[in-house]
């Protein structure tokens, strides 16, 4: 069921007009007599040292009771009375009022009675807005300075900054502010309120030097260096010289100072004397240039001119600097001057506290060709050193090349004897002794020496005397090391290699060299050959017609005569003119026991008429009797190879064992047994006398040579 609201009316109350105005003006009159009252009593209480209550006042959002006389308003304030003066937060609090403002309280002496900036500071950010200009300016400064002497220049710095926000601009501020952010070790905090200041104006006199000093310590020599040249003098002093040498090194800017400092070492006498005059002591040398010439070299050397930096090293050193000669010494290997170290220790040497220098500069006398001083000096050294084993090899080396063989030999054995495992030593005496014709003697040091100790030098030597001196098995030993140290080793390594196993009787270990040698070089003609060779000698003939029948090996003359020869040895003639063809003989101009064998390939392969054309082309000379001979024979034709063959043996001055051999081959194949005996016993008997004959003298050595 609905209920019907029912909404009353307000009671209207109406005010005449003329009740109203009296009201409205006697407010107005009150309050314009309350606001000069409040001030004044506000003032009146600050001058008395009553803080609190002044500060109570201005804060108060009730007016104080109207009644005629000052003292019945302070009795009437409800603060107490004050047992003690106020504490300096307070103070200061109280001094910031705007009714203080011309009163007779100090602002800055009560901003430095506050002994808490942070909580000072919390006060003023929360009041700033409510001062005018000139108590920002004292309020920043003095409260900047408490922290600096509070010992918080963080906070210091924060405190200063925000006043150059807040506008305030003052050199004492900047100066306080600069020091804040330094002592805070915040250095690039300093250098951005300088550029600040140096957006607007010039920064004051006391400061112009601070961007150069900040620079260096945020470690920017580039920007330092850039000031620093700005006001360089066009003659510079030591100390100036000295720090811009400092600035350029650490901004690895040398080349841009580097004239202005060299023309001031060069400027004074040292500068431009000559070695010889520094050394002797014809000018005098003040300690400065000393110390800036010292410092110049260095930072040359770290700034990448070590050849500079060399020169001036020079100059200190021949005047005693012992740290500039060690750098001479250092520099030198990079630089290949041994020609301008070796006047230097000339001059200095001996020097008591490095008498090593002895051996230095006798060793560069040495290099240099001054032997005759490099062996006084070598001698000095081991007068008082007799056991160094290096400068006696030095020294020796020195009268070898001298040709003092026997002063250099002498030597070498004393080496030896304070070091006889010294494998270098012995290897200088064997080079002397194959210099002096010993060369029995360098051979049994050389053959002493183990493999791993030989080098390519003393393995060449080792070879050639083993091979002069018949010693071919450390002849072969020799090639053997060789090839282990050969990282490329060429045809002619192996074919050497190869050839010295054929004469010690390893012709497994020859054929193996090849083969090596052609999966290292599958190009090379001549291995090939020398392998096919080599397996026909040990009756391996398939496997050599193998290594010759290649499609590239037909055009060498020297392969195509051997795998003919292997062919006709072998008997297989169907294959060897398949892989010939005919009309080779009409390529290459083959010797007349290749065309003899040719000749059989054809005849055997039913080409008669070509075969026929070779055998008659070779010429019926005394020479060729026994190759027609053996041509007619291994072709069926027995008289014709009887008929040569007793030709040769009739021409013969010097019996020949073989020829007789082949004869007895030819009468047994013709079914004549008796005469093939004879004939064969008459090649036995030439054979015995032959191995009696008298053994020919050996060969003469050939002398290695380095």
């Amino acid at each position: 069921m609905a209920t019907r609201s029912v909404q009353s009316k307000p009671a209207t109350h109406v005010v005449s007009p003329r009740f109203v105005r009296p009201i409205v003006l006697g407010s107005l009159l009150l309050a314009a007599w309350l606001v000069p009252q409040r001030k004044e009593l506000v003032k009146r209480l600050l001058e008395d040292g009553h803080h609190q209550r002044a500060i109570a006042v201005a804060e108060s959002d009730s007016p104080p009771p109207i009644v005629e006389h000052p003292i019945t308003i302070l009795k009437a304030l409800p603060v107490p009375e004050e047992a003690a003066p106020a504490p300096a937060l307070e103070r200061l609090r109280a001094a910031l009022l705007p009714e203080a403002r011309g009163t007779s309280i100090d602002l800055t002496a009560t901003i430095q009675q506050v002994n808490d900036p942070a909580a000072a500071w919390e006060l003023i950010k929360s009041l700033r807005s409510q001062l005018d200009d000139s108590q920002l300016g004292k309020v920043y400064l003095g409260l900047g300075q408490a922290a600096l002497s509070a010992g918080d220049p963080k906070l210091a710095a924060d405190i200063l900054t925000d006043g150059r926000a807040q506008g305030v601009h003052s050199e004492a501020l900047l100066v306080r502010q600069v020091a804040a952010y330094r002592w805070s070790g915040r250095p690039q905090g300093a250098l951005e309120a300088l550029e600040a200041w140096q957006a607007l104006g010039p920064l004051p006199h006391g400061l112009k030097d601070m961007p150069f000093q900040l620079y260096r310590e945020l470690n920017r020599p580039d920007k330092a260096l850039d000031i620093y040249l700005k006001d360089l003098p066009s003659e510079l002093q030591p100390k100036q010289a000295d720090l811009l040498c400092e600035l350029a090194s650490q901004a690895g800017q040398m080349d841009r100072v580097l004239p202005l400092v060299q023309h001031f070492l060069q400027s004074q006498p040292a500068g431009s004397a000559s070695l010889e005059d520094l050394a002797q002591g014809k000018i005098k040398v003040e300690e400065t240039w000393r110390s800036l010439a010292k410092r110049f070299s260095l930072t040359l050397e770290w700034g990448g001119h070590p050849l500079d930096a060399f020169r001036w090293h020079q100059k200190l050193a021949v005047l005693g600097d012992r740290d500039a000669l060690k750098r001479i010494l250092a520099l030198n290997p990079g630089l290949n001057l041994d020609g301008e170290v070796l006047p230097v220790l000339a001059a200095v040497v001996p020097v008591p506290d490095q008498p090593e220098l002895t051996l230095t500069l006798a060793q560069m006398q040495a290099d240099a060709g001054e032997y005759e001083a490099a062996d006084r000096n070598f001698a000095a050294w081991l007068e008082l050193h007799p056991r160094d084993v290096a400068a006696l090899k030095l020294r020796a080396a020195v009268a070898e090349e001298q040709s003092r063989l026997d002063d250099a030999l002498g030597l070498y054995h004393q080496a030896l004897k304070l070091d006889p495992k010294d494998l270098s030593v012995q290897k200088e005496i064997a080079d002397i002794q194959i210099a002096r014709g010993e060369f029995r003697a360098a051979f049994q040091i050389y053959e002493q020496l183990p493999e791993k100790s030989h080098d390519n030098f003393t393995l060449e030597n080792y070879a050639l005397l083993a091979e002069s001196l018949a010693e071919y098995p450390a002849y072969n030993r020799a090639l053997v090391a060789r090839m282990h140290r050969l990282k490329q080793p060429t045809t002619q390594d192996y074919l050497e290699l190869g050839r010295s196993f054929d004469v010690v009787g390893e012709q497994e270990q020859e054929v193996k060299t090849y083969e090596t040698g052609l999966r290292r070089i599958p190009q090379s003609h001549s291995l090939r050959i020398e392998l096919a060779h080599t397996l026909r000698l040990l009756d391996r003939y398939q496997e050599a017609l193998s290594v010759l029948g290649r499609p590239e090996m037909k055009s060498d003359m020297q392969a195509m005569q051997l795998y003919i020869e292997l062919a006709v040895l072998a008997e297989d003639y169907a294959s060897a003119l398949a892989f010939l063809g005919r009309g080779i003989e009409d390529k290459f101009a083959f010797g007349p026991e290749v065309r003899l064998d040719l000749g059989q390939i054809y005849l055997q392969t039913g080409y008669a008429k070509e075969a026929d054309a070779l055998f008659t082309s070779v010429p019926d000379e005394p020479a060729l009797w026994p190759l027609l001979a053996a041509a007619r024979f291994k072709a069926g034709n027995f008289p014709s190879a009887e008929n040569y063959q007793k030709k040769y043996l009739t021409a013969l001055t010097v019996p020949d064992p073989q020829g007789w051999m082949l004869l007895g081959d030819i009468y047994k194949a013709e079914g004549r047994e008796a005469e093939a005996q004879q004939a064969y016993t008459k090649s036995l008997s030439l054979m015995e006398d032959k191995l009696d004959a008298p053994a020919p003298p050996p060969p003469t050595p050939k002398a290695a040579v380095r």
